[in-house]
């Protein structure tokens, strides 16, 4: 009797999906609309490219490294490579066209999206004394950002930077989204490029 109680028990936290869920501690801030976030477990490593000519090498060069220098200097780790086999997030950008062939689904109105395609479920966060927070480890993201049509290039890279910050933040594990409009993390496009420290201190303190 007990050895079927004891197999009952173990069957039941097997499909909860949490078998190796645990306590991962206190969250001192909290600043998204979601009851989840995410991390890697190491720094990752960037990979990205331009899937067409709306988007140039340059441009996507530019938004990139503002996003990984923005990210490091907020607490959290990131940085580029050319070898897409090594990298843990893949950036695209271009048109809509090009975009569908990565993901039939994108949406026009976005100006771009972050797709998790390897998560694991790591425990759940405390904040405000209770468990209300899970947690979850990113192993592998896509990040793809449509091309912009503005005229003048000055305007068209400050929404460039803007939303390459914007979803490697997805990426890195902030799920949801800001309620103010000054974080990068807001949900609605805007002119802000660089982090606030709602921004940051959301997600480097559980790096």
């Amino acid at each position: 009797m007990k050895k079927v109680i004891l197999l009952s028990l173990i069957l039941s936290v097997l499909l909860s999906g949490k078998a190796y869920a645990g306590d991962l501690g206190m969250l001192s801030y909290y600043y998204s609309d979601s009851s989840s976030i995410a991390r890697y477990k190491s720094s990752p490593l960037v990979y990205f490219g331009s899937l067409d000519s709306s988007v140039s090498g340059t441009q996507l060069s530019t938004m990139i490294n503002h996003a990984t220098n923005q990210w490091t200097n907020g607490g959290v780790r990131v940085t580029t490579t050319t070898r897409k086999d090594w990298s843990n997030i893949e950036v695209y950008a271009g048109n809509l066209t090009s975009l569908r062939t990565i993901y039939p689904s994108y949406d026009s109105s976005n100006t771009g999206l972050m797709r998790p395609l390897s998560t694991a479920y790591e425990g759940e966060w405390r904040y405000a004394g209770t468990y209300i927070k899970n947690g979850f480890q990113h192993l592998r993201t896509q990040v793809l950002i449509k091309n912009r049509t503005e005229t003048n290039l000055t305007t068209r890279m400050n929404y460039y930077r803007k939303t390459a910050t914007h979803e490697i933040g997805h990426a890195l594990g902030w799920r949801g989204h800001s309620s103010s409009s000054n974080d990068i993390m807001y949900s609605s496009s805007s002119a802000v490029q660089n982090l606030t420290t709602r921004d940051k201190v959301h997600l480097n303190q559980i790096y």
